[in-house]
């Protein structure tokens, strides 16, 4: 991209000022861009990774849910120019793993998340699916950030939702935002994930936190310690930063 303005800049004097005054924020733009794809491709990294060594082992199914996985992570999930065919293309591997028997908890939420971007599912039952599967995965032997994003995404599913059938649902959202948090916690110290990416879970987690808090009347609602809460996250979150040497502001100490 740099190398076409800079092509331009040499084609006429009334292109030298207006475009060159762009070059800064495009070269930001760009390197913004290349760790955004660098921080990606570790994802689907760790993701597969992550399937390969704790999945449930069974030749029936191990060669369709990895196809699955792979569209998913590699192809899909982070491309903003996908298309409805090839998405159709993604839940028909997943389908595919579902009827050979495959009954790993990370291929399962995975392929919920895939019919969530897909569209056409409803959040109630969205919710449903996403409480079970985030469940197995707790109880799976798969990593704390894996865990950490399947309790997470239920949560938000809840504490987002416009249906107040989801209401029933609360508690156990709730608890699964704490499960989120508890892994995040074992999470931190380590490089699995970016440090970016531990810094947005953090701020996810607070954020679903606050939205559930809004749908409990507000006699029926718990009183929440906010500086106890924020201390658990945010020191460690400041520490892991300082080690991989990046600069994150740290929120407003009491944020929920």
């Amino acid at each position: 991209m740099l190398e076409s303005i800079y092509a331009q800049l040499h084609e006429g004097d009334s292109a030298k000022v207006p475009v060159s005054r762009e070059l800064p924020a495009l070269r930001a733009r760009l390197a913004m861009e290349e760790r955004t794809q660098r921080e990606n491709e570790a994802n689907a990294i760790t993701a597969l990774g992550a399937y390969q060594r704790f999945r449930i082992r069974n030749p029936a199914w191990d060669a369709a849910a990895l196809d699955a996985l792979e569209l998913f992570y590699g192809r899909i999930h982070f491309d903003p120019d996908r298309r409805y065919e090839v998405e159709a293309e993604m839940l028909a591997k997943f389908e595919r793993a579902s009827a050979l028997g495959c009954n790993d908890p990370f291929v399962k939420y995975t392929a919920l998340r895939a019919q969530n971007l897909h569209g056409g599912v409803s959040n109630s039952l969205l919710a449903a699916r996403l409480k079970s599967a985030a469940n197995e995965m707790s109880a799976s032997k798969y990593p704390e950030s894996r865990k950490c994003f399947a309790s997470l995404v239920y949560g938000e599913t809840v504490g987002f939702a416009t249906n107040r059938q989801l209401n029933d649902d609360l508690n156990e959202a709730a608890r699964q935002i704490q499960a989120a948090e508890t892994a995040l916690l074992h999470v931190i110290p380590g490089n699995e994930i970016a440090v970016k990416v531990k810094c947005e879970l953090a701020e996810r987690i607070t954020s679903v936190a606050w939205q559930l808090l809004q749908w409990v009347p507000p006699e029926q609602r718990p009183k929440v310690d906010r500086k106890a809460e924020f201390d658990i996250v945010f020191p460690p979150l400041e520490t892991a930063c300082e080690t991989a040497g990046r600069t994150w502001r740290t929120p407003r100490s009491g944020a929920t």
